[in-house]
């Protein structure tokens, strides 16, 4: 076969590459360089390993440059005169730039494919090069290229995958609109939207995608609120009605209240409340109210969620004891002060209720009876978490004692101390004890005859 012209060069190989870069070539050129490539790709498959090597770049390297022509070739629209030699009088006939570019882009390639896949890894950015190249030449979309990198085989490992940061690059490069829009508008044609948001939190824990995935993600969040999604559908895309009662623990809790804000601007709380409401009862939302309160980067909206919890109780005006067995409370025992709903409770009665703490004793009697409630009282002290409410309500109860006559005498009888010997029975009867003798001194002081003879009622 006789060479082109470009292939007649200098015996250097920098002169020759330059020479190679600058020719103007025909498409005889380009259709010379597939043949070239056909060849050496039977060439190589008889070398040996090292030989075999060179002459792979060697094709990659004519074959870039051949592209790098083809694409300064192919802006220029001036029409080419195919019989320019001829000097008869008959009219010159052209063929169209555009027919000619057409043509350069039907040119395939042939063994790219074969070297790319054996090429040493010191050729692996020239195979790169390459395929970008040639990719850009032929106006490639970026979905075409994600499928001609099989990046659609990948399942849920595509950020994983070495040929995703060569597709990401080749988008930012050539893509008409912003990059990120054009990547994310690409995956969401393979993925569906709860497997993207899968792909793209663990995208996040990544260093070198991390930044990208954050970007996705605020991209697939605005899709769904022009998509008209409800906080619901996203809650389940989310897979957040999966999570139980660790839902405010979930990673992906924090993207669906970004998207309620954002959906629904004005009662955004109040969205996310119903939307946990079709998922929990009454009690189990109380319960994860309570223990998201204890966490700093969800105190805040725990406290909102329990507010409209609350209110919505009294606009429905549920007593103290319907919500008491609503948060089964009742079915808690003698743990009820270890119960995260109990403050749920002790909120909603201060919220409805006068004197709070006269209430809750009177229920608590009912439930449990005096010496019950008066042990658990007593134990609740100890915990830092329910020492002043159990402070309080245990005021309340020696006051009712004291107020029915009972002296420390009466409470031992009714507390069995002679025969109870546990600690929690013992405590109880030394606290009133103390309470008790508290408040003859006071009612003693209170009663006694002034210096002129004038008693003091106080």
């Amino acid at each position: 076969m006789m060479q082109p012209a470009f292939m007649r060069t200098s015996a250097d190989p920098a002169a020759s590459a330059s020479q190679l870069l600058q020719y103007q070539f025909p498409l005889q050129t380009l259709l010379w360089c597939q043949s070239l490539s056909c060849l050496a790709v039977l060439k190589i498959s008889r070398m040996t390993a090292t030989s075999s090597a060179c002459m792979k770049l060697l094709v990659v390297v004519t074959l870039l440059a051949c592209i790098n022509v083809a694409s300064a070739a192919s802006v220029d629209v001036r029409p080419l005169a195919l019989n320019a030699e001829r000097t008869d009088a008959s009219s010159p006939r052209f063929l169209r730039a555009n027919v000619v570019e057409e043509r350069k882009l039907a040119v395939s390639l042939p063994g790219l494919e074969q070297a790319a896949s054996g090429t040493k890894s010191w050729a692996a950015k020239i195979v790169q090069k390459l395929q970008l190249k040639w990719w850009q030449l032929r106006k490639k979309s970026p979905n075409d290229v994600f499928t001609k990198l099989k990046l659609d085989k990948t399942g849920g490992n595509l950020f994983e995958n070495a040929g995703f940061s060569k597709w990401a690059a080749y988008v930012t490069k050539n893509s008409k609109e912003a990059p990120e829009m054009a990547i994310f508008s690409t995956l969401a044609l393979h993925y569906t939207d709860d497997a993207l948001a899968k792909m793209l939190l663990a995208a996040k824990d990544v260093e070198g995608t991390k930044a990208l995935a954050t970007k996705l993600e605020g991209l697939q969040l605005t899709n769904w609120v022009q998509a008209g999604k409800s906080p619901d559908d996203v809650f389940k895309i989310l897979m957040l009605d999966q999570a139980g009662a660790k839902v405010f623990d979930n990673p992906q809790f924090v993207r669906w209240t970004d998207f309620v804000a954002k959906a629904n601007t004005k009662n955004s709380d109040v969205a996310m409340y119903v939307t946990l409401g079709t998922h929990y009862s009454d009690d189990a939302l109380a319960a994860m109210f309570a223990a998201a309160k204890d966490v700093g980067s969800t105190k805040a909206l725990a406290t909102k969620l329990e507010g409209i919890q609350l209110t919505n109780w009294a606009n429905a005006e549920k007593s103290t004891d319907n919500v008491f067995n609503a948060l089964k409370l009742d079915k808690t025992g003698e743990k009820l002060f270890e119960s995260p709903a109990l403050s749920t409770w002790t909120s909603y009665v201060a919220k409805t209720q006068k004197d709070p703490d006269a209430i809750m004793v009177a229920l608590l009697k009912e439930s449990y009876g005096d010496v019950a409630l008066s042990k658990m009282i007593a134990s609740a002290t100890k915990a830092a978490s329910t020492e002043k409410l159990a402070t309080d309500l245990r005021s309340v109860q020696f006051k009712n004692w004291a107020a029915q006559g009972r002296t420390p005498e009466h409470v031992n009888t009714m507390l069995k101390v002679a025969t109870n010997s546990d600690d929690l029975t013992k405590k109880v009867s030394r606290d009133y004890e103390k309470f008790y003798g508290k408040l003859k001194v006071t009612d003693t002081a209170a009663n006694r005859p002034a210096g002129n003879g004038i008693r003091i009622d106080g």
